[in-house]
């Protein structure tokens, strides 16, 4: 459901940008990011964190949690404060954005090796598929955050003449 959600957060940036042209590649790549922080880091986690709330148990199964367990609040809670600030990029913009998309690019690098650790801890060994699946539905969204926020950031036109320093 989750890589399913990112597609699609990907695909509404991509038709926003198609259906309102933005005036270069920085407007269009900081699209992208807002799409990502707002939907997928924002509301989807929102909605996450008030379901753990009701639920009182994390939504996914594999993850065993003892009944009562405070770090399931804790989990609620750090989820609910970090959707909200990825959900304010969609009002916020420019240099605001470098703060969700540095607290998000840490926490899903952090799930990718948590994942990959919980199998290992369940005696289960990590396979080639297991490996690019944790990639894709949690580092894989850190490496684009950190992408688009990267290309979303306007960089002053070098003056002609100028020879790059790089």
């Amino acid at each position: 459901m989750w890589f399913a959600l990112l597609v699609l957060s990907l695909i509404a940036a991509a038709i926003h940008v198609r259906v309102r042209p933005t005036e270069n590649r920085a407007a269009s790549a900081e699209v992208f990011l807002v799409y990502l922080l707002a939907g997928y880091c924002g509301i989807a986690q929102i909605v996450r964190a008030f379901a753990i709330l009701v639920k009182g148990a994390p939504l996914m199964p594999h993850v065993q949690f003892t009944p009562g367990d405070p770090a399931v609040m804790w989990l609620a809670f750090f989820s609910l404060g970090c959707g909200v600030i990825g959900a304010l990029s969609i009002w916020k913009r420019g240099d605001y954005l470098l703060a969700p998309v540095v607290a998000w690019a840490i926490f899903w690098t952090g799930t990718t090796f948590a994942h990959l650790r919980l199998d290992e801890w369940h005696g289960i060994t990590n396979s080639w598929i297991g490996v690019a699946w944790a990639f894709a539905t949690h580092g894989l969204i850190a490496v684009l955050l950190v992408a688009f926020y990267s290309l979303s950031v306007k960089r002053p036109p070098v003056a002609s003449g100028q020879a790059s320093a790089a």
